[in-house]
């Protein structure tokens, strides 16, 4: 009975650990001009290329609030299979803001300070996102 148990402990265990990846959020952060821009791509890997996100954005002063609602086939779906991705311009340029991410009722909050030349991003409750540093 021990052994059964433990069997289905662990392939409960390994389900939501696989689910958890799946549903995966990355963001990036870049200087365009004048301008800041995050970039959010999925660690899961869609059908075909130029899947989109469904998302809406609401921006204040100091909190960008992202809700990623759903994902968007391109028409027609082509290509190997790749991550959805969505860009949103940040306003205003502040200097410190807060990013909020919604998915599938769970919310990230991070922190970040925009420097001369880099960012410094500080997860203040994170369950499915995660920041990536863009290569130079």
């Amino acid at each position: 009975m021990k052994s059964l148990h433990f069997q289905l402990l662990f392939i409960f265990a390994a389900s939501v650990f696989t689910s958890a990846q799946d549903e995966a959020i990355t963001f990036s952060l870049q200087r365009s001009n004048t301008q800041s821009i995050v970039t959010l791509n999925t660690t899961k890997k869609f059908p075909c290329k130029n899947y989109r996100m469904d998302t809406r954005d609401y921006q204040n002063a100091d909190t960008i609030i992202i809700i990623i609602r759903d994902f968007i086939p391109p028409t027609p779906c082509k290509g190997s299979k790749d991550v959805a991705e969505e860009k949103f311009t940040l306003t205003p340029n502040a200097k410190r803001f807060y990013l909020k991410l919604w998915y599938k009722g769970k919310y990230d909050k991070w922190r970040i300070f925009q420097g001369d030349t880099a960012y410094l991003v500080r997860p203040e409750g994170v369950s499915f996102s995660s920041y990536s540093e863009l290569k130079k």
